[in-house]
């Protein structure tokens, strides 16, 4: 594991983008390259799974690590530096808010700083819907995502949603067919 100069440019450059963009002030954290090998090793993190990583944040460590070979990758970097930043993570909340949300969020700051886009098939449905719901409901969405209190985030959403119950319970398809916003997916709009 080292820090490189490289990445600790795009590093910045990223979080300029969100703050920009979301009108956040983001905490910055500390930035490490790892190769495939030693996140394998240190990590644990399965050889099956590397090939698909580019970067990542590990809320255990607190640390954003980025793949050899991905040190401009601007993308990763926002995409790493807003999970670094929500309160949303694998331990509390379901793949489909935290990493659906992320990914929405990634793309939204992307677009409107006219930087390009790398998309992917993983949780395409989930992002879209995420991207939907931004459109319309952005600074609830950001405070929520943002927000230190979970209790808090969950509450602003589940009144973008309208619904009485706990959202981490639910899985992604529940959501959609309890929710009677208007933008959610597959309603033709």
């Amino acid at each position: 594991m080292r820090r490189d100069p490289t990445s600790e440019k795009t590093y910045s450059m990223a979080v300029q983008l969100i703050e920009k963009s979301l009108n956040r002030k983001i905490r910055k954290i500390q930035l490490l390259n790892m190769t495939k090998r030693e996140i394998e090793t240190i990590l644990g993190i399965r050889k099956i799974f590397l090939d698909a990583f580019k970067g990542f944040y590990f809320p255990k460590t607190d640390k954003i690590y980025i793949v050899d070979g991905n040190e401009e990758d601007l993308q990763t970097l926002v995409h790493e530096t807003l999970h670094s930043n929500s309160i949303f993570h694998h331990e509390n909340s379901p793949i489909w808010l935290y990493e659906g949300m992320t990914k929405a969020l990634t793309e939204f700051v992307m677009l409107k700083t006219h930087n390009s886009i790398q998309s992917d098939l993983y949780l395409k449905e989930e992002k879209e819907f995420w991207a939907r719901l931004i459109k319309t409901n952005q600074d609830i969405i950001v405070e929520a995502y943002f927000s230190e209190n979970l209790m808090l985030a969950l509450n602003l959403l589940k009144k973008i949603f309208n619904i009485e119950e706990n959202i981490v319970d639910l899985n992604f398809n529940d959501v959609k067919n309890l929710s009677n916003n208007r933008f959610f997916i597959g309603n033709g709009q």
